[in-house]
């Protein structure tokens, strides 16, 4: 323990998790800075718990932090001695995490990074190169990724334990495939600091998007988040959630939120089958459930021709409402059916 534990706010385990206390004076900061560096497992009301992972360690130093500050403030907010064994662990992720990036550009998917041997590491393995489109040259940074196999790529670099850095480089996309969207926050919508903070964590730099999670209490405008992010990336979005009452909410949501005209709003559940005018050209939002999108067996004419649609189209942003309740291979599956 240290001289001074009391007045310290956290408690690290040799695991990497982590033990909060709420109720300390600078809990908010101290908070943020968990969110960004760790995962959440349980936040009572008195006592939360996080754990810092390697998929957690990603997103941080993706966000700028670097390895030697995160070790810095976990010693300085720590009432015990935090393990050597553990910041050892925390330094050896650092030095490939956040360093291989999976970039769409153009309607292609590109994998590249400034480290040469550690990307020459990852290409040499059989699954990956399985891949990529073309062998690595021996002095390239960059390669070019077969988009039918990012989801075998993403799963053989995980196992690997070497995470990739998924970026979109929205403002560079194709104008004749994925149209820029008619849509921007009206003046009188203002995002609270949390949600603006909530939304910052999704781009690297203005013009690029990154995936994540929003994880936000009930009622604090996640939905306003997910529309505020379509609004960013300004090309066609698809949204998924649980139910058709949901995506009625949505829609309604957008509506109020936004300067996207109506027209351009469409649903997809087992009531409601507009299929999308001049699909090619038009830049639209799409709100649809996990079940209408999910289901594997027969489709109506209608519902298979608007599926078909969804498939054929590029898109610039998949929000997933409720993600908790999907399983991963429902997700998988449906990111790889739709192509985004």
């Amino acid at each position: 323990m240290q001289p001074d534990h009391a007045s310290r706010p956290i408690w690290v385990c040799e695991n990497g998790r982590i033990i909060f206390e709420t109720f300390h004076p600078q809990a908010a900061q101290v908070a943020d800075f968990l969110i960004a560096v760790s995962e959440p497992v349980s936040r009572p009301q008195i006592v939360h718990e996080y754990q810092i992972t390697a998929l957690s360690l990603n997103a941080a130093i993706a966000n700028g932090i670097d390895v030697e500050q995160i070790i810095k403030v976990l010693r300085k907010l720590s009432k015990n001695v935090v393990d050597e064994n553990f910041l050892e662990f925390i330094r050896e992720k650092g030095k490939s995490t956040g360093k291989l990036r999976l970039i769409l550009r153009d309607g292609r998917h590109f994998l590249e990074s400034e480290d040469g041997p550690l990307l020459r590491h990852l290409c040499s393995n059989a699954d990956v190169a399985a891949c990529l489109v073309e062998e690595l040259a021996q002095e390239s940074h960059v390669v070019e990724v077969d988009s039918m196999k990012v989801e075998k790529l993403k799963l053989a670099a995980h196992q690997l334990t070497l995470p990739l850095l998924q970026e979109y480089e929205f403002r560079r996309d194709r104008e004749d495939t994925n149209p820029q969207l008619a849509a921007v926050l009206r003046p009188t919508v203002n995002l609270r600091p949390y949600q603006q903070r909530a939304l910052s964590k999704m781009f690297s730099v203005d013009d690029v998007a990154k995936s994540g999670i929003v994880v936000l209490p009930c009622g604090a405008g996640k939905t306003l988040v997910g529309i505020a992010a379509c609004c960013r990336v300004g090309r066609r979005a698809l949204v998924l959630t649980t139910t058709a009452v949901a995506v009625d909410q949505w829609r309604r949501q957008i509506q109020l939120y936004t300067s996207l005209p109506p027209e351009d709003v469409y649903t997809l559940t087992a009531e409601q089958k507009r299929p999308i005018e001049d699909a090619d050209r038009r830049a639209c939002i799409v709100i649809s459930t996990y079940s209408m999108l999910g289901f594997t067996g027969r489709r109506g004419g209608d519902t298979q021709f608007i599926l078909d649609q969804l498939q054929q189209l590029e898109w610039g942003l998949l929000v997933v409402d409720e993600v908790q309740v999907m399983p991963a291979r429902t997700f998988s599956r449906l990111a790889a059916n739709i192509g985004v």
